[in-house]
């Protein structure tokens, strides 16, 4: 008989797979998208730098709108489990219970609380949704940004040290600042 040990690193070795073929094909779709949006911009005159602020201005815009989406969720979370927490025990008042009973009531009714705030809704769905375009968007910002690099500099060490710089940025310097930011609001990732 398979038990649950033995399945954990099939498990694992395919969620990583998924993983990896997720990360590949989010560069393959930024840079197609990129592409096109560099194409639509000169068919309509557009330079590349204001077609990158403008990416990039609707990235930090629907970041925020994520942002606040989920500071709504939690508060609303937060909310029903108070509510949920004071009515349990008001019951549990009005029954007249002993103190075992009433413990063992409000665990039950904490038990059901957490399974309905387990359940997913229509703003967790939408928050999903405003994820990818997040992702997407700063991905096709990079892409732009590479692609505006690649263009401008003439000398191909030039354009090495550009995308490096690039790179360096997006994968390193621009994540410690997040952190550093969330950290100081008390909601660090790392």
């Amino acid at each position: 008989m398979t038990t649950a040990s033995e399945l954990t690193g099939a498990g694992g070795t395919t969620g990583a797979a998924l993983t990896a073929i997720g990360s590949d094909l989010s560069v393959s779709i930024t840079f197609q998208v990129a592409a096109e949006l560099l194409d639509a911009a000169s068919e309509k005159q557009l330079s590349e730098e204001v077609l990158v602020g403008l990416v990039l201005g609707l990235a930090v815009v629907f970041s925020a709108l994520r942002s606040l989406l989920r500071d709504s969720i939690a508060r609303r979370r937060k909310e029903f489990k108070a509510s949920s927490d004071a009515a349990a025990l008001k019951m549990a008042e009005q029954r007249g219970l002993s103190e075992s009973a009433k413990v063992e009531l409000i665990e039950q009714c904490a038990l059901d609380t957490n399974a309905k705030l387990a359940e997913r809704g229509a703003l967790e769905f939408a928050e999903v949704l405003i994820d990818i375009v997040v992702r997407i968007s700063f991905g096709v910002s990079v892409q732009l940004l590479a692609s505006s690099a690649r263009a401008r500099q003439t000398s191909r060490a030039a354009r090495v040290l550009s995308l490096s710089g690039l790179g360096l940025y997006f994968l390193w310097c621009a994540p410690i600042t997040i952190n550093l930011v969330l950290r100081s609001r008390g909601r660090g990732i790392y």
